[in-house]
């Protein structure tokens, strides 16, 4: 496909205008390979990525798609990346990470499968009287998602309830679902907080555009404020604040708007990408003997996202493991998985693929948390750089920040 056959005749229409703000965007990112080097990998993913893409979507680029924060996303057009099959390398960076394929073990099958199976009855306290340390704290979780569930089939407050009923506001189903979070970031780490309070982002903040660089780029008036995730999980240590996890409920459970969904989708990828950018800022703030390759193992910590949209539920993960530049980030957004909520009773089957996707995200939060603090040890006690930066730690920040071709060697 190329481009220029996509570029839209030229109109004085504000609509077509903002269009061609999106192709010049577009034709910036897919300058030759000759112009980026020697900052490139030896494949330019991102490229293939938007070369893979169809020409329906192409056409229906708007100023927020995450392809023009450089951000791949295989949650809607995974089937339609082009791949070299025969280059391993390449199919590999649409791989979903091993962590996210790992199934639910077979004892905490069996403990819900006996469960919902039971009349909808917990299993005794003796179960967890005689499992091992590890595996009681996965049957207790397992017990309080099962114990809150069985509570709300057994009130009945959404039997029967069909679309178009606005009776359950938004507020009041992601109250009566927040176990789901709860469980998701209970004891994974002392230092990781959920907090409810719908407010700003501190990510979102740190990186929403300055009204100079609005006034030098009119795609960027739409990012001049920092966005309100629902939740949000933070993991605090010696200062250092890393934004973790985010929730965001698209609307009442019975009440569909999908030009919400995929917005407030939109809205879930960007604060990733923002916690990603924050985090960096952070570690370049407090450590001078930061080097290029702690700021790789930065970029490829993961961050989660839970978007709650009717009665469905889709669990989101972004890292940043490829790269332009051991500088330049390009995200990924993955779909763990998406699946019914189980507002009415279910088989035991539905309740399973409930309970992996929490203990899913919650071994991805634990990797997330844990290589942080390898980061804060090795920083603290590394007094010589392994590899000595090209640049400052401003140039760096600008980099991270700002459109990444932009950038003087």
């Amino acid at each position: 496909m190329k481009l220029k056959e996509i570029i839209p005749c030229s109109t004085t229409t504000i609509e077509n205008n903002e269009k061609q703000m999106i192709y010049n965007r577009l034709n910036e990112i897919l300058k030759p390979k000759a112009q980026l080097d020697p900052w490139k990998n030896e494949h330019d993913y991102f490229v293939d990525f938007i070369n893979g893409l169809s020409l329906d979507h192409m056409n229906e680029l708007s100023y927020n798609d995450p392809i023009l924060s450089y951000i791949m996303d295989f949650d809607k057009f995974y089937c339609q990346i082009w791949r070299k099959d025969s280059e391993k390398d390449f199919t590999d960076s649409f791989t979903l990470p091993e962590i996210i394929t790992s199934p639910l073990p077979s004892y905490l099958r069996t403990y819900i499968y006996d469960a919902v199976n039971s009349e909808n009855a917990v299993p005794s306290e003796s179960t967890l009287q005689t499992a091992n340390m590890e595996n009681s704290k996965d049957l207790f979780i397992c017990r309080r998602i099962l114990e809150e569930i069985f509570q709300i089939w057994k009130d009945k407050r959404y039997n029967g309830r069909r679309i178009g009923d606005s009776t359950i506001n938004e507020g009041t189903y992601l109250r009566d679902f927040d176990f789901i979070t709860k469980m998701t970031i209970r004891n994974v780490d002392e230092n990781l907080m959920i907090d409810w309070a719908e407010k700003t982002s501190v990510s979102s903040e740190f990186r929403k555009t300055s009204s100079e660089e609005s006034y030098n780029n009119q795609m960027d008036k739409k990012r001049s404020y920092g966005k309100k995730p629902d939740a949000t999980a933070v993991f605090s240590l010696n200062s250092k604040i890393s934004e973790l996890f985010y929730l965001e409920g698209s609307g009442p459970p019975f009440i569909h708007d999908v030009q919400k969904w995929e917005d407030d989708r939109r809205k879930a990828i960007r604060l990733c990408n923002d916690s990603k950018n924050y985090m960096i800022a952070k570690f370049l703030d407090s450590f001078h003997n930061i080097n290029i390759n702690h700021i790789k193992e930065i970029m490829e910590i993961p961050v989660i996202s839970y978007q709650f949209y009717g009665t469905r539920l889709k669990a989101l993960y972004f890292d940043q493991p490829l790269a332009y530049a051991p500088l330049i980030p390009i995200g990924r957004i993955f779909c763990i998985d998406e699946i019914d909520i189980p507002i009415e009773p279910v088989n035991s089957d539905e309740i399973i693929n409930l309970i992996e996707l929490i203990f899913k995200a919650r071994g991805i939060l634990k990797s997330s948390v844990d290589s942080i603090k390898k980061l804060i040890r090795e920083l603290k006690n590394t007094k010589i750089n392994r590899t000595k930066l090209r640049t400052g730690p401003a140039k760096i920040i600008s980099t991270t920040m700002s459109t990444p071709l932009k950038y003087s060697r």
